[in-house]
């Protein structure tokens, strides 16, 4: 996999439009209606969290470890979850 831009990626409302900024760039998200943009403005900009959430539960359990409900990965998991629904 290519490297991807670091973050924070983070969602920006705007009056006319719905981006998400990417370090110093922002982006706009083209979609049907306003909902729908917000939702996958949302979705992407929590990409990278989701990613790295993932890689580290996976790392862990291909180590031979269990993950329990209160390992610091479940927690980043929840946390990349709640910013991709956009409840951050």
């Amino acid at each position: 996999m290519s490297e991807y831009t670091k973050g924070p990626w983070e969602v920006g409302i705007g009056s006319r439009c719905i981006h998400v900024k990417i370090g110093s760039s922002e982006h706009k998200v083209i979609t049907g209606d306003r909902g729908n943009a917000e939702a996958n403005a949302h979705l992407i900009a929590a990409a990278p969290d989701m990613y790295e959430a993932l890689k580290e539960i996976h790392d862990k359990i291909d180590s031979g470890e269990y993950l329990r409900a209160d390992d610091p990965e479940v927690d980043f998991m929840i946390e990349a979850l709640d910013k991709a629904e956009g409840r951050e």
